[in-house]
């Protein structure tokens, strides 16, 4: 069994976790590929000193993990605190 795992480094201009053509270049066959990055998301925030309820939008960046093969095909990203959880319990068994 063969498997790659690896991080996308975080960027303000869209830092990701979809694997790039070099990643699916050097993925072997159809085995499980990872890669942590950061998933943009919005989110709301309320402005200091506004009306209340006036908010403004801002882009946020969490750590999250996609699983991916040689043709393209990838998960759907999954939070890393979880992923990482999940890890250590099955090491403990």
């Amino acid at each position: 069994m063969s498997y790659d795992a690896h991080t996308h480094p975080k960027k303000e201009s869209g830092s990701t976790n979809i694997p790039s053509e070099e990643d699916l270049a050097e993925a072997v066959g159809n085995q499980p590929n990872y890669v942590l990055g950061y998933e943009a998301f919005t989110q709301l925030e309320q402005v200091p000193g506004q009306v209340f309820g006036e908010q403004q939008t801002s882009i946020a960046y969490k750590k999250s993990v996609s699983v991916y093969d040689k043709t393209g095909k990838r998960s759907e990203p999954f939070d890393y605190e979880q992923f990482k959880k999940t890890s250590q319990k099955l090491n403990k068994e």
